[in-house]
């Protein structure tokens, strides 16, 4: 589902940078070459973190924006995956 999420995105190489080592490297690597993942871990983050005493200020003072193709994108994904349950599989391989 990659091509899906790089529908009208600009990004710079820089952006593409692995930093650090070890796990942290790990997981950035993962997130940047699996977007499904990065926003399922978004998700969990957020619900789990995102509260009173997470650091996600910007949801915590009701600033954070909706983008509406964005919402349109993910609504696409969840469609995929309610009609083919299996889609996900493939992320774990």
């Amino acid at each position: 589902m990659r091509d899906v999420f790089a529908e009208r995105v600009s990004w710079r190489q820089s952006d593409a940078r692995i930093w650090g080592q070890g796990t942290g490297a790990s997981r950035q690597k993962l997130t940047k070459e699996c977007p499904a993942f990065a926003t399922e871990y978004a998700a969990v983050l957020l619900r789990k973190s995102g509260g009173s005493r997470g650091e996600f200020g910007p949801l915590r003072r009701r600033a954070a924006e909706l983008v509406p193709e964005c919402d349109q994108m993910l609504m696409q994904v969840q469609e995929i995956v309610q009609f083919n349950p299996r889609a996900c599989e493939s992320l774990s391989e």
